[in-house]
């Protein structure tokens, strides 16, 4: 069987706006310019600027005038009108209304802590054009200091391309990257695959909770990131690889894989509760193959360690083999799911 393209999964080529919001832009654009002329009358410098430190007393003067709630409430209105469906809304602005999956406190302390994660171009802003509002919800669908990009983890693709030499031509070798992001991994390990094992029937499929960064992967684009959508589009066109919405913990797609890789997830901010890992893990062990291998690799800093051994705990007690330091890791699935 072929592999599905990226139409089979969902709507990635849904017109932008999918419905005409002129009229909310223009609120939004009235309300949060009163509010700016209001703040540069009443609170003096320094004003936010790229690098400046965000203390407490600077937050404070921000939360006064232009409360980050308030503010991230009218940009999900943008972004419910904007986009094809609401569950396309960044995950970080449904967290903001309350009813998003991110854990932890509000995504942003004040809005001056909302414009240090933005990119040049966007960060300072408050009224937008309707031009900036893709750039803007990429953006927060695909935050700059996630830093996804290619060459992040060259022992995991080291590990990989050793199993590529040696996979048998004429033969299924099917991939599947948990948590892709908008795809630079995914494209970088099947330009390898495809190099090394050019005999096998090969398959990649990448996986994303962000239908936003489902869409940029599948039509390489990068509305908020010229740079990395140049490295986004230099790999070749006629990779077999598809892209669709999924989570960690209860992803569901037809076959199995032979291969599983999720980086920079597990262990982390978004799947670290022993309990996320578990449905993770049986997540997993039900759609890898009978020799079928997860691969695991991340750069968090050391105040993970604690929830990486508790990754590699958790694997253990529910049968997986695991080998490999905590930063890469290669599992085995347990024999029962075999």
């Amino acid at each position: 069987m072929p592999p599905r393209t990226d139409t089979d999964f969902c709507p990635f080529h849904a017109p932008f706006p999918a419905r005409d919001i002129s009229t909310l832009l223009a609120r939004h654009n009235r309300l949060w310019g009163e509010r700016w002329q209001c703040w540069c009358q009443s609170v003096q410098p320094p004003w936010w600027a790229r690098g400046l430190v965000i203390s407490p007393e600077l937050r404070g003067r921000y939360e006064s005038t232009l409360p980050v709630d308030e503010y991230l409430a009218s940009v999900t209105r943008l972004a419910e009108g904007f986009l094809p469906d609401a569950s396309w809304v960044p995950a970080v602005l449904q967290s903001a209304a309350g009813c998003g999956c991110l854990p932890g406190s509000p995504p942003y302390a004040s809005i001056a802590d909302y414009w240090a994660a933005l990119p040049d171009g966007l960060a300072g802003k408050l009224c937008l054009t309707a031009d900036e509002l893709l750039p803007l919800f990429c953006a927060l669908a695909d935050p700059p200091r996630y830093g996804t990009t290619t060459g992040r983890y060259p022992e995991q693709l080291a590990n990989l391309d050793e199993i590529f030499r040696q996979w048998p031509a004429h033969t299924h070798l099917r991939l599947l990257d948990i948590g892709c992001g908008v795809g630079l991994n995914t494209l970088e390990i099947a330009t390898h695959a495809t190099a090394l094992a050019p005999q096998a029937a090969l398959a990649v499929t990448g996986i994303s909770a962000e239908h936003l960064e489902v869409w940029m992967a599948s039509t390489r684009r990068l509305p908020h990131d010229p740079q990395r959508e140049k490295a986004l589009r230099n790999f070749p066109r006629d990779l077999p690889v598809a892209f669709a919405y999924g989570r960690a913990e209860d992803f569901s797609l037809p076959g199995r894989f032979d291969i599983a890789i999720c980086n920079g997830l597990a262990g982390g901010r978004f799947l670290h509760q022993p309990a996320h890992i578990a449905a993770f893990l049986d997540r997993c062990a039900k759609t890898i193959t009978q020799d079928g291998r997860l691969f695991l690799a991340n750069r968090f800093h050391d105040g993970h360690r604690d929830q990486l051994d508790e990754l590699a705990t958790v694997a253990k007690d529910r049968g997986w083999s695991c080998a490999g330091a905590p930063r890469n890791l290669c599992l085995q699935p347990p024999a029962t799911a075999r």
